[in-house]
């Protein structure tokens, strides 16, 4: 999850450069760093999807006592659930770009 939200704004970065001609254009205005968040929300939460879907639940049975248990993976970034992933991203990444503009 993280990977997703870091590479979402190094493209935003990186096109900001390449447009602007500018290579402090990103740092000190607030609407691309904004769109980096905005983009690295969104990217997170289609991944955090993904990861959902893949996380099938699987039964297993203890061999000794006959139990059925169900086991899934738990996909989670720092005890943070992957589901809350584009919350943080967006909640963080509004802050640092409000913070940074001023």
């Amino acid at each position: 999850m993280p990977i997703v939200a870091v590479a979402s704004y190094a493209l935003v970065e990186f096109s900001t450069e390449l447009i602007t001609h500018n290579s402090y254009y990103y740092q000190s205005h607030f609407w691309p760093m904004f769109g980096g968040t905005v983009l690295a929300g969104i990217a997170t939460f289609f991944t955090a999807k993904l990861l959902a879907r893949w996380n099938k639940p699987r039964v297993m049975i203890d061999k000794q006592t006959g139990d059925e248990l169900e086991v899934m993976r738990r996909d989670t970034f720092f005890g943070i659930p992957a589901k809350y992933f584009p919350f943080v991203v967006l909640l963080i990444g509004t802050i640092v770009a409000i913070a940074s503009s001023r």
